[in-house]
């Protein structure tokens, strides 16, 4: 991902992603800055229809901004 997302941001699954329950395309809305552990960046997100309603944490290729 060329670009750093922020809160507030919208964002769709890539294929890339390999958190249970969610499938490429679903949407969602960055809800806290970007964290960085290990040169990975992750951000948390709450997706528009979560099975759970729980905020889920994404790596940055799982996820890009919904343009």
């Amino acid at each position: 991902m060329s670009l750093e997302l922020e809160r507030g941001d919208r964002v769709r699954i890539t294929p890339m992603n390999s958190v249970p329950g969610y499938w490429p395309g679903e949407k969602g809305t960055v809800i806290w800055e970007p964290n960085e552990a290990g040169g990975v960046i992750y951000y948390i997100v709450v997706m528009d229809h979560p099975p759970d309603r729980r905020p889920r944490v994404f790596k940055s290729g799982e996820i890009e901004a919904d343009a």
